[in-house]
């Protein structure tokens, strides 16, 4: 029978199942701070702003009515694109078929993706916004749509006025779009290595913290456990273990 002196064999065997406890919980928390160093929300925040910058239809609701990016650019596209509803393009002896966007993945599926001065013209043609050049637009839309009547529009007379200032506009905005989001996230940078500073002195802490805990795990371990020093005496032996200590000293 083993000795109760460091109480009884399952009194210890629960002591240390706590010390291995903790200890599996210090070495679990040093993992998951290792793996998330940075910031979850910081890092769902900087990706929520990238999509933004990459596509600036999504940087207005629409509750903005009229003024909502995705029609905005619906409206554009009458101007350029001859057969979309409600097409500006009226008694035009050549027509285009311009369809703007602010990101490649919103071109329509029957439409081909026509990188910056190319032409195309007259064929379903997607231009992308970001890629293109204000000279580049005025060249495009210079000859082409051409020999057409009035708009119809109270806002531009023209087809071609009407492509360019939409262009410029637009540009306009998205430089200014992107120059905020790189603002907001030079300062979510900043809150992020504040976050990965705080981790990394949480590391250093349980690190000590552990240094403790582990020792007494093997020691508790070597003494106490089930294949330890009480497994292998019974209290006979160990009273006389005690004596031969007090001998000694």
């Amino acid at each position: 029978m083993a000795t109760n002196a460091f109480g009884t064999s399952s009194g210890s065997a629960q002591y240390l199942d706590k010390l291995y406890n903790v200890s599996n919980v210090l070495v679990n928390t040093k993992n998951q701070i290792n793996a998330n160093k940075n910031s979850i929300a910081i890092s769902s925040i900087n990706s929520q702003l990238d999509d933004a910058k990459n596509n600036i239809v999504i940087t207005t609701d629409l509750t903005y009515n009229q003024d909502a990016l995705v029609n905005v650019f619906l409206e554009w596209n009458a101007y350029t694109d001859s057969s979309v509803k409600g097409s500006y393009q009226k008694s035009c002896t050549s027509n285009t078929r311009d369809y703007w966007v602010s990101n490649a993945t919103l071109c329509p599926d029957s439409y081909t993706l026509i990188n910056a001065g190319g032409s195309n013209i007259g064929n379903p043609s997607c231009l992308v916004l970001s890629s293109w050049s204000a000279s580049q637009v005025s060249t495009r839309y210079g000859t082409a749509p051409s020999g057409c009547g009035p708009t119809g529009s109270s806002d531009f007379s023209t087809i071609s006025s009407a492509s360019t200032t939409y262009f410029n506009s637009m540009t306009s905005y998205s430089n200014d779009n992107s120059n905020l989001i790189d603002e907001v996230k030079a300062e979510t940078s900043n809150i992020n290595s504040s976050f990965t500073s705080m981790a990394g002195k949480m590391l250093d802490l349980l690190t000590r913290v552990d240094g403790v805990i582990s020792p007494l795990v093997d020691i508790f371990q070597k003494f106490v456990g089930d294949q330890g020093l009480f497994s292998l005496i019974n209290c006979c032996k160990f009273f006389g273990f005690l004596i031969v200590l007090k001998i000694i000293k």
